[in-house]
């Protein structure tokens, strides 16, 4: 065999990650908005083991102006992936909530149903972030050994998303966030297209 063999990869996961969407002034606000709708509302969701609090079901965001600006932003950069990955369908935002992590709060494993990307956007978040894991989409029934982990044979993946960042990926792909160790507030934003 050649030390040189070409190898394809196919059916890999893309991700898509860009930053400084917003000016500080703007983030700001935003953050003020979150804090004021928990402030009135009861978390939404359910069927989660974590108390992470969120506005899933409760505030429907896309509705909200002020969040008008971040919600085309994103918007933008999902139909610009789209596009790279030889689809000229216009996607559009089908719903957005912010999640609100206190110290001890986590995100077990969970995908997005009914939707072709998501997309996770950072608002406020203590250094160092927590970790977004990703699982394989496949199933493994008998996985490789291998004594080095690669980009071509990783079962779990993960990012740390800064401030103002966000990271767009399919809605299949199967996520969880790590448990929030800081006292300092982290809050995301949440985008099904």
């Amino acid at each position: 065999m050649h030390k040189d063999m070409h190898l394809t990869s196919t059916f890999s996961s893309i991700f898509a990650r860009e930053h400084s969407l917003l000016n500080q002034e703007e983030i700001n606000s935003l953050v003020k908005e979150c804090y004021s709708i928990k402030q009135n509302n009861k978390s939404g969701g359910n069927k989660w083991h974590c108390d992470v609090y969120n506005s899933n079901q409760v505030v429907d965001l896309i509705k909200e102006k002020s969040f008008d600006k971040i919600i085309s932003l994103i918007t933008d950069q999902v139909n610009l992936l789209s596009l790279k990955l030889g689809s000229k369908t216009k996607h559009k935002c089908n719903s957005c909530w912010f999640n609100i992590y206190e110290k001890g709060d986590y995100q077990e494993y969970h995908y997005h149903p009914s939707s072709i990307f998501s997309a996770i956007y950072v608002l406020k978040t203590p250094t160092p972030e927590p970790k977004i894991w990703f699982k394989h989409p496949v199933n493994d029934m008998f996985p490789l050994y291998t004594s080095e982990v690669n980009d071509l044979n990783a079962r779990q993946y993960w990012f740390q998303l800064a401030l103002n960042n966000v990271l767009i990926f399919r809605s299949y792909e199967q996520h969880m966030v790590d448990e929030l160790k800081s006292k300092e507030n982290r809050i995301t934003l949440a985008l099904n297209f």
